[in-house]
């Protein structure tokens, strides 16, 4: 089903997990920095750009679902000639790595939400109430789970960091064709 796809999302999810990741990063950053201002203190300021990061989270799960079963139905994109055997046995371990970022950095952010003694609901986008997860709330929970968000948040720029190093080093020190191909749309040339 995924399979028949007209278009290959690589080069698409690319750019847009990168740009869904970096709105969650500048809100996340406003969102801590504006409780320094006056209007960072208010309630109502704070509670919508919660949700707005929420939001983004619960957006950003469902599209990486959606992009893992693409995954599983597709096979990776062939490496080129240039790529050594230590970067073919670890590449893939790297996109599992980014891949599992991806799905423990919401759901951990869903976890800490659903343990929180404010006991506020998630509205993504205000279209609907997201149930919690089915976690016991309390202090400890809410205190452990903000740290798990937290750190993944900051070993999820460490991959991405790794990611954009190894893509680089292949367009400008081994002159092959995956940082390309990463960011534009497949034209049918996997072995380039």
């Amino acid at each position: 089903m995924l399979r028949d796809l007209p278009l290959r999302p690589t080069a698409r999810s690319h750019k847009a997990n990168r740009l869904r990741l970096e709105r969650i990063r500048k809100l996340s950053l406003f969102r801590h920095r504006g409780r320094l201002s006056s209007e960072g203190n208010s309630p109502l300021f704070r509670g919508k750009s919660i949700q707005l990061h929420k939001s983004f989270g619960f957006l950003l799960l469902g599209l990486i679902i959606l992009r893992i079963a693409w995954r599983l139905g597709n096979s990776a994109p062939a490496l080129p000639d240039s790529v050594g055997t230590l970067e073919r046995r670890t590449a893939p371990l790297a996109h599992l790595a980014l891949y599992a970022f991806q799905l423990a950095l919401p759901l951990s952010g869903w976890a800490l939400v659903s343990v929180s003694m404010l006991d506020i609901p998630s509205m993504p986008f205000n279209l609907f109430v997201m149930p919690d997860l089915p976690f016991a709330q309390s202090d400890a929970a809410e205190s452990f789970w903000t740290a798990a968000h937290w750190y993944l948040a900051y070993a999820g720029i460490a991959l991405v960091a790794l990611h954009v190093a190894a893509a680089l080093r292949h367009h400008f020190q081994l002159g092959d064709a995956v940082l390309t191909r990463m960011i534009t749309p497949s034209s049918g040339r996997e072995g380039e």
